[in-house]
């Protein structure tokens, strides 16, 4: 009986220690949770040696009372640049402020927003121009040929449904104090502030976007290239809404973020001219 009692606490204790090291089964089949990895946007020029990286460019926003006739009107309007080198001045600053701001300026902020509203509301909401820029007067990411291919990948961003948006090529105008603009588009005074999702920034976009051959491998997943060789010059990957009617909230694309930070992104590069 002994001997019985014995054999059983050891079989037990086999049991035990083996649940211990073993998975839970439920009718033989494990059950595991798959976590989906979210992850910024990344564009890369596909080389014979692998993959070259294209690093994001900080892409500055600024407003001017300037006509969004042209691009290349645009790059040489002095009030552009102005506000653009103010933008880019400030930028630092407020980003550094904004933190200790946060707590003290929330109450009053919210009390002169709501005073100066019902000013405002008896004038007429001026038009402005909001320009899309980045720094430096050319890109140190040099294009491998004059038609590279180039994979894109913004799938699993997070806030964004990847199939909303496109990857686009388009061409830098250089302007003056070392800006390369990106794109244009008017809107209300105040827009880039307005947390309402009602502005439909695409819709008049002014932009030089070329055609480009592209292929979908997944939501978010892109392979593209220009449908005939570059001319040398300044270009820049970016994103596009799909429906141009598209609306934003003015403060996701000025703080970038969701849809904001996927319209504010562009990965610049160069093309030389061949010797």
């Amino acid at each position: 009986m002994f001997e019985r009692k014995a054999g059983f606490l050891a079989l037990l204790a086999v049991m035990v220690s083996g649940a211990a090291l073993s998975p839970v089964v439920l009718g033989q089949q494990t059950t595991k949770t798959v976590r989906t990895k979210s992850h910024l946007p990344s564009v890369s020029f596909v080389a014979e040696t692998g993959e070259q990286k294209i690093p994001s460019e900080k892409v500055q926003l600024a407003e001017s009372k300037a006509k969004p006739v042209s691009m290349a009107k645009l790059a040489t309007d002095n009030a552009v640049t102005q506000s653009l080198q103010s933008a880019g001045n400030t930028a630092a600053s407020e980003a550094a402020s904004h933190a200790g701001s946060r707590i003290a300026g929330g109450a009053v902020g919210a009390a002169a927003g709501g005073a100066l509203s019902g000013v405002f509301s008896q004038h007429k909401t001026q038009q402005m121009t909001y320009i899309w820029a980045v720094q430096g007067p050319a890109s140190s990411n040099i294009a491998p040929t004059d038609q590279p291919e180039i994979n894109v990948d913004y799938a699993d961003t997070p806030g964004v449904n990847a199939d909303d948006f496109e990857p686009a090529i388009v061409i830098l105008t250089p302007s003056q104090n070392s800006w390369r603009l990106i794109g244009a588009t008017q809107g209300k005074e105040g827009a880039a502030s307005n947390s309402s999702v009602d502005w439909q920034i695409y819709s008049k976009f002014l932009e030089d976007r070329i055609k480009v051959k592209s292929e979908k491998l997944a939501p978010g997943k892109y392979k593209i290239s220009p449908a005939t060789p570059f001319l040398p010059g300044e270009y820049a990957v970016v994103l596009r809404p799909v429906n141009k009617s598209m609306k934003f909230s003015g403060a996701d694309i000025s703080r970038g973020r969701g849809d904001g930070m996927i319209f504010n992104s562009a990965w610049s590069f160069q093309v030389t001219q061949p010797e």
